[in-house]
């Protein structure tokens, strides 16, 4: 595995967030490496991370190497997203990991293994609330449903169930907890004719139609369109959320996992290169040369 040349460290204690990439970018990096997986191992004195991007799976074969990882790095601490680690502790003694797996996708998965295996574990995210405090400021309950919608579906295709509203709650509730809470103080009506009037509005289809590239054009934060623009926004206070989180337990000279989507991964690697500024890669990088020079193009409030 070799040294990244692309990017030019800092070792200052302060992360840089300017850093982080933009969706653009990690969109143009994720399509040059072509990969589902992209990882990379850090180091800062006596803090260690290894950063496991991987998209999501609900597929036993795709998480072998996740928990390899786990198992021989032996982590003091691991990171996961979204409210895994919460929902780990649900899982009942005896559930078979294949039906855990297809039910709450890699995430929780992870966070299950590490957590019999006695290892600390917390989630990177930001709670679900702030994350809807934030967006319905800024947008529209139907753009905000619509990016559910997409989002919802991608899952929805992936872990096999019907492709029908009450699968998308399904999701819905594994990704963001309670549906009353979303409906009684966030105002997103989820109902069947509410998801569908939405899903007609931004895509010409009912949910049981709604193809991979439809999903995609609703839920990607490079792409335009007000659906885009609600996970451009949240993805941003996520990923700001995470370096302060990982920052937190490098300070505390712990060793690291991370478990994450892939893009975030990608978007997080220029920080944390500053943040822990030994280490070796098999992520491919297209960063700037001096990414101290560049830009922060990102949506900002």
């Amino acid at each position: 595995m070799l040294n990244n040349p692309e990017i030019a460290i800092d070792s200052s204690d302060t992360p840089d967030k300017s850093l982080l990439r933009t969706p653009e970018e990690e969109g143009r990096i994720s399509a040059e490496k072509n990969s589902p997986k992209y990882e990379y191992t850090l180091k800062n004195g006596d803090s260690e991370i290894k950063v496991y991007g991987y998209r999501h799976t609900y597929n036993l074969d795709d998480v072998a190497d996740m928990v390899q990882e786990l198992e021989q790095m032996q982590p003091s601490l691991v990171l996961v997203e979204g409210q895994a680690d919460e929902r780990s502790k649900d899982i009942p003694e005896g559930a078979g990991e294949e039906d855990i797996l297809r039910q709450n996708g890699e995430q929780t998965f992870i966070a299950w293994k590490a957590g019999l295996m006695g290892g600390e574990v917390k989630s990177w995210d930001i709670p679900t609330r702030q994350q809807m405090d934030l967006v319905k400021e800024k947008h529209s309950p139907d753009a905000i449903i619509g990016w559910i919608i997409g989002q919802g579906t991608k899952h929805v295709q992936d872990s096999g169930r019907p492709q029908t509203p009450e699968a998308l709650r399904e999701i819905i509730q594994i990704g963001y907890g309670s549906l009353a809470e979303l409906s009684d103080k966030f105002g997103l009506d989820l109902s069947d004719e509410n998801l569908q009037r939405i899903s007609q509005k931004y895509t010409g289809k009912p949910i049981l139609d709604i193809t991979p590239e439809d999903a995609e054009n609703l839920a990607t934060p490079r792409k335009e369109g007000e659906t885009n623009n609600v996970i451009r926004d949240m993805n941003n206070l996520r990923n700001e959320h995470a370096i302060d989180v990982i920052n937190e337990a490098k300070e505390a000279r712990r060793k690291i996992l991370v478990i994450a989507g892939s893009s975030h991964a990608v978007v997080w690697e220029p920080v944390l290169r500053q943040m822990f500024p030994v280490g070796h890669s098999e992520s491919t990088n297209g960063g700037p040369k001096n990414p101290a020079d560049r830009r922060d193009s990102r949506v900002r409030d």
